[in-house]
């Protein structure tokens, strides 16, 4: 990225097994006044599209589609989806569990989420809905913090020299979190990841810090739950053993409900597992995935059961 001339380059992988190898770049002209950009498939075609964020004046974030085919790299012209105060940095995740990631973008003092509402082939989302955080956002992450299957925002804020945490509170087909809770870092704090540094299976807070070449660490403390959904009633879902490694099992006591439907997604909100039918205490093999962080969506046919919980993939 070339923030000056407004250029993102690309180069396709040409390489070979033991050998590394790009072909040429090629460059796609933007704006002047290119900030950021993020890359997801938006539209559910398989295929990762471009987010931008630019500011020529006003803030504008825009996407454009991948219409790439085979070894032919192309992208769809640039369609501007919001106007915003300012913005430095964008994401995609997604946040109500619809299996379609959001847009989120810094803007002013607070972050802009865009609900997916695409099909394939057919990019669209919502108008920007704003969350508050501190002073001078500007880079922001998503991990299931407190373990309840959703993804949590986490955002650096340069000015005010903290971290703010937003618990996500959304469900399908709305977003929302609380109001957030901010927690001090080093001064200047510019990137920002999640992961979980003491194999605690809690996800810890980073934060580097840009002013004074620091790292701060914030040890995630929360009680997370995990293995037990309580559907009411005293009826309930065991998921067990949960972290695990090859064989996952579903136990559940629910009144006339013989089988339930699972879809399985990792952190980026992609659909790596769909299972109808799946029969009490029968294993579901997830040896083949790799290890790592994934969110399990438990259903009815009806969605009369719907819940999400997260699985840790060792």
């Amino acid at each position: 990225m070339n923030h000056d001339l407004g250029v993102i380059s690309t180069y396709i992988n040409a390489s070979t097994p033991g050998n590394i190898l790009f072909n040429p770049k090629v460059n796609w002209v933007i704006n002047i006044g290119l900030n950021h950009f993020s890359m997801g498939d938006l539209d559910g075609d398989g295929k990762p599209d471009l987010l931008i964020a630019r500011q020529p004046g006003n803030a504008v974030v825009s996407v454009m589609r991948n219409t790439s085919t085979g070894g032919n790299l192309s992208f769809a012209a640039s369609v501007d989806l919001a106007a915003l105060t300012s913005s430095r940095f964008t994401s995609i995740v997604d946040f109500d569990g619809d299996g379609k990631p959001e847009i989120e973008a810094t803007n002013g003092d607070s972050v802009a989420v865009l609900r997916n509402l695409s099909t394939p082939g057919n990019i669209a989302f919502s108008l920007p809905k704003s969350f508050a955080v501190g002073n001078s956002p500007i880079c922001i992450s998503a991990g299931d913090l407190n373990g309840d299957g959703k993804p949590d925002m986490v955002v650096s804020n340069q000015l005010s020299n903290n971290v703010s945490v937003l618990r996500n509170t959304g469900t399908t087909g709305n977003i929302s979190f609380d109001t957030h809770i901010d927690y001090i870092v080093d001064k200047n704090p510019f990137s920002i990841a999640i992961a979980d540094l003491d194999e605690d299976q809690k996800p810890d807070i980073i934060s580097a810090n840009s002013d004074v070449f620091t790292i701060s660490i914030l040890k995630n403390i929360t009680n997370v739950v995990t293995g037990v959904i309580n559907v009411g009633n005293e009826q309930y879902i065991k998921i067990y053993p949960n972290p695990v490694k090859n064989d996952l099992c579903l136990y559940w006591q629910i009144q006339n409900t013989t089988s339930l439907n699972i879809i399985l997604s990792d952190q980026q909100g992609r659909q790596v597992l769909a299972k109808q039918n799946v029969h009490n205490a029968e294993a579901i093999e997830l040896n083949k995935f790799p290890a790592g962080i994934y969110f399990l969506k438990i259903l009815t046919r009806d969605q009369s059961i719907n819940y999400t919980t997260k699985i840790i993939k060792q």
